[in-house]
């Protein structure tokens, strides 16, 4: 017995755009839930993190190592739960809604290149950050206040800069994808 064969395309394969070689298709730019930017809340605990996790490892000093260690993955899975709540305190268009918008334009940028200075700097300034955090880690693991306090100084101040560079990519793409537009426009008719 002989099967047909029939061209079936794969559900996620986007048709090219008839347009110029700076278009990018927009359905490519949204797949489900990898496609929306951060929420705002989600910004300040990235930014907390660091302080959190050090400070509860910190605790082996009076509780015991693996009671900080059980306090660490605590607060790091409660940390990754508070990023997903839906809370909404801060607006679209405030500047760490603009921050979350310019976090998913950096993770677009091979859909919707980005110019490549910008690109470099925040790449940089995330590494910069990781080793703040390793730093600050390690310097509450060993109970160390230099380490911890220089790791988190490091850190902190790299992610502001991070944030400050986000908010303006967003502001500087915002036109350049059609997605990157609707963003931060709400409904005038909820009907």
């Amino acid at each position: 017995m002989q099967t047909l064969q029939r061209d079936i395309a794969p559900a996620n394969r986007v048709a090219p755009l008839k347009g110029g070689a700076g278009s990018a298709p927009a359905a490519s730019l949204k797949i489900g839930r990898l496609g929306r930017p951060s929420a705002p809340f989600a910004i300040v605990i990235k930014f907390l993190s660091p302080g959190v996790l050090s400070g509860l490892l910190w605790t082996h000093v009076w509780l015991g190592l693996s009671t900080a260690a059980l306090l660490c993955l605590g607060g790091a899975i409660g940390l990754a739960a508070l990023q997903r709540l839906p809370f909404r305190g801060f607006g679209a268009r405030s500047w760490m809604g603009r921050v979350g918008f310019g976090e998913r334009v950096f993770l677009n940028r091979l859909v919707v290149p980005i110019p490549a200075d910008r690109g470099r700097r925040i790449t940089v300034l995330y590494l910069v950050f990781g080793v703040g955090a390793a730093v600050a880690l390690v310097g509450g693991a060993l109970a160390s206040l230099v380490l911890t306090c220089s790791g988190l100084v490091v850190a902190m101040a790299a992610q502001v800069t991070c944030f400050r560079h986000l908010a303006n990519l967003h502001r500087s793409m915002e036109s350049r994808a059609p997605l990157y537009r609707f963003w931060t426009v709400s409904a005038l008719n909820d009907n």
